[in-house]
This record gives C-alpha cells, sequence and structure tokens, in this order.
C-alpha cells in the first residue's frame, strides 16, 4: 500500500479526504502521538467471540463492495469493472450492501457502551456512530452518545473516510475502550456524525476497529490471533496469547516486512501443477475483507483453470464443485485451500470465485478471510512477525 500523504493542521471546520491509513495517521498525530497504552483486566489469555455474519454467505452482494475496498487500499482491479451479465449465468438481485464475514463487542467510555465492530487487519480507522448522527444509517445502528461518559474527551478534528461504496465524516475523541481483557485510557477513534450512503444502514456491526500496525491501533502493538469460522462455527479474536484449542501442530512464523500493514513474504503458491507464486511474494493479511486479491496474470491462470465466465469488477462465476486444491507455503509450511474455501455461493447453481484481479504495488497479494478460515493466524505486534498453522 502507498505511504499515507502528508497532513497538515487546518480549521476544525476543514474536511480531510483520506484513505485508512491517512485516517489512522491523523488521529494518531493529533489526539495520541504516542504508543497506546494498557491495562490487563487478567494476565491470562483470553478470546472474543466474532459473530458469524450467514446472511454474508447466502448473497454475493457484499462481494461487489469489496472489490472497492481492495482498489481503495491496495490498488486497482484489473478485469471488467462494469455491472455486464453473462447468459450463462443468470443474475439474481445485488444488494449495494459493505458488510463483512465475522464481527464482536468492544465497550467505549464511562460507565460503558457497547458496539458491535469488525476486527480489521487490513486498515488502522478506529470509528463508530455518534448520538449526533441523524442520518438513517447511524439511526439503524448503536450510538455513542459522549455526554454520557465521564472519561471522553473531543479532540476536535473533522475528518472523512470511506470503506468501498460507503463514507463517513466525523470528528476524533479519545475515552476508555476494552477490548476483551484490554482496557485502554484515552485511546482514540473517530466519531462517525454522517453516514449518508444508504447502503451502511444495512451493516450488520456499527463500526470498525483496524488493527493494522499504527500507534492509533489498539492492539497493533501486541498479540492477537483470529480463528475464523467456516459454516457458521464459532470464531474468536484471541488476545494475548494463542489460544492452541484453535489450530493444530506447532506454529510457524516469519517477519511482518511492513510497518504500516499486516504483509509477509510467501514461499510459493500453486495450483494443481501449476505455480501462481514464486518465492518473496508479498502478500498482506486482511482481515476486513473476505476476497483473495492476486496479479492480473495470476488472476488469468487460476481462473482459466476453473473454466470461469467473467464477472463484474474483476469478479468470475464458476462451478461450485471439481475445482483444484489451491496450496499456499508461507513461514516454512504449506496449507491447502480446498475448492469450498475459495467460492461462495451465487445462485442458479454457480459459485463467485474469491480470487480477484488486483494490481498492487510489488505485485502484492491480499489474503483475507477465505485463507484465514483455514489458516490460523497470529499477528504478534511485539515481535514485528506472523504466525500460521492449520485452524480446527
Amino acid at each position: 500500500m502507498p505511504a499515507a500523504p502528508a497532513l497538515h493542521a487546518s480549521t476544525p471546520a476543514r474536511l480531510f479526504s483520506v484513505a485508512s491509513l491517512a485516517l489512522a495517521a491523523l488521529v494518531s498525530e493529533q489526539a495520541y502521538a504516542a504508543p497506546l497504552k494498557f491495562k490487563r483486566q487478567s494476565s491470562a489469555p483470553a478470546s472474543i467471540t466474532l459473530v458469524t455474519n450467514l446472511a454474508f454467505n447466502r448473497n454475493p452482494g457484499g462481494l461487489i463492495n469489496q472489490v472497492t475496498v481492495l482498489q481503495q487500499r491496495y490498488g486497482t482491479p484489473a478485469g471488467d469493472s462494469s455491472s455486464g451479465s453473462s447468459d450463462s449465468a443468470p443474475q439474481p438481485p445485488m444488494p449495494a450492501i459493505a458488510d463483512a464475514q465475522f464481527y464482536g463487542s468492544v465497550t467505549v467510555g464511562s460507565p460503558a457502551q457497547s458496539f458491535r465492530v469488525l476486527f480489521d487487519t487490513g486498515s488502522s480507522d478506529f470509528w463508530i456512530p455518534s448520538s449526533d448522527c441523524a442520518d438513517a444509517p447511524c439511526a439503524a445502528h448503536s450510538q455513542f452518545v459522549s455526554l454520557s461518559s465521564s472519561s471522553f474527551v473531543s479532540t476536535g478534528r473533522s475528518v472523512s473516510t470511506q470503506y468501498g461504496a460507503a463514507s463517513t465524516i466525523g470528528t476524533t475523541a479519545t475515552d476508555t475502550v476494552v477490548v476483551g481483557p484490554l482496557t485502554l485510557p484515552q485511546c482514540p477513534f473517530v466519531l462517525a456524525t454522517s453516514e449518508p450512503d444508504a447502503s451502511s444502514k444495512s451493516t450488520a456491526f456499527d463500526g470498525i476497529l483496524g488493527l493494522a500496525p499504527s500507534v492509533s491501533s489498539p492492539l497493533s502493538a501486541s498479540v492477537f490471533a483470529l480463528h475464523l469460522s467456516r459454516g457458521g462455527a464459532e470464531a474468536s479474536l484471541d488476545i494475548g496469547a494463542p489460544d492452541s484449542a484453535h489450530f493444530t501442530g506447532e506454529l510457524s512464523y516469519t517477519p511482518r516486512t511492513s510497518t504500516t500493514q499486516w504483509k509477509v513474504a510467501l514461499d510459493r503458491v500453486r495450483i494443481g501443477d501449476t505455480t501462481l507464486a514464486a518465492a518473496s511474494t508479498p502478500a498482506v493479511l486482511d482481515s476486513g475483507i473476505t476476497l483473495i486479491g492476486v496479479p492480473p496474470a495470476t488472476s488469468d491462470a487460476i481462473h482459466a483453470s476453473l473454466k470461469s465466465i467473467p464477472f463484474a469488477g474483476g469478479m468470475h462465476i464458476v462451478p461450485c464443485t471439481g475445482g483444484p486444491d489451491v496450496v499456499l507455503a508461507v513461514a516454512g509450511r504449506t496449507f491447502t485451500l480446498h475448492n469450498e474455501d475459495y467460492v461462495m455461493p451465487y445462485g442458479f447453481g454457480y459459485c463467485v470465485s474469491l480470487f480477484v484481479s488486483l494490481e498492487a504495488p510489488g505485485g502484492a497479494w491480499v489474503l483475507g478471510d477465505a485463507v484465514m478460515r483455514r489458516v490460523y493466524t497470529v499477528f504478534d505486534g511485539a515481535q514485528s512477525r506472523v504466525g500460521f498453522a492449520d485452524a480446527v
């Protein structure tokens, strides 16, 4: 991901149109320039239960929005960007929803107010709706009442950001935030005062808590792991240490290769007998996205082997069964994605391929939930490394 653009002081009324990391840079620069300090409620590892949004799996509309998120974060998705159709694959309704598969709860304020958030390793944003927001998407979700919190401090900067098709305008603030066993006093976040895009009304979560490396990100300097489920089983965010009940075998670690992303170097990737990625190919772990972003030539090779039908936004319609395994090697280990791991039901007997053509800097891959459902992933900010094991 390109570095965030430089930000300059301005009057409170001025709005900054920034991408994910730029928003986080603004929050950390203006509200909390030092790394966050936290208090542990317990010395033992703890887990936050993540809700699996089964509605996401029943309708591929959310994937269309996620292609836009990929474009905003990492580059330009290649391929057909029209809304076209195929005679061979009839078109079910495609609602414009900006949603995700997994989310959990945190509290903000004193006394605590609870919010459902998307735990997003692909951004450093942390925002929740404000009670001052009168837009329909805000009213459909929990809203933070700042006057009810004795620890709330407004830091008075106006910002705007974009998540897929949905935009958010708000003001920066700090307050006490509790994430599982961690209590974070004076944690910076953004109070959304406007969510004008109507598609945000249907999201299952209230806000986003970014976990990408940043001084403003609540967990990025500690150890946390994602255990994402398949088929509606329980999922969790494990905090403080990996949970051995959520993986099999030993964890294998590889260095994080970026100061602003959870980026690692892949050893190789192949589908059948075809090599898709050679040693040292960069890959970003992004839990805010279900898709797998790959370079255009790689996408062509994958979808040729899957006998796909081109669809919209660089996506492809594929058969739901019979696809070859994709073997991903990282940290000296190999992990296998089966056919059911990289497709999502579309309708009329077809599936949507979760591989998307993406022109990212350095030919980077983006590994979303489709990979992390199969691979237990540990984000170790203390030692700047990422661990992998087979998920259970």
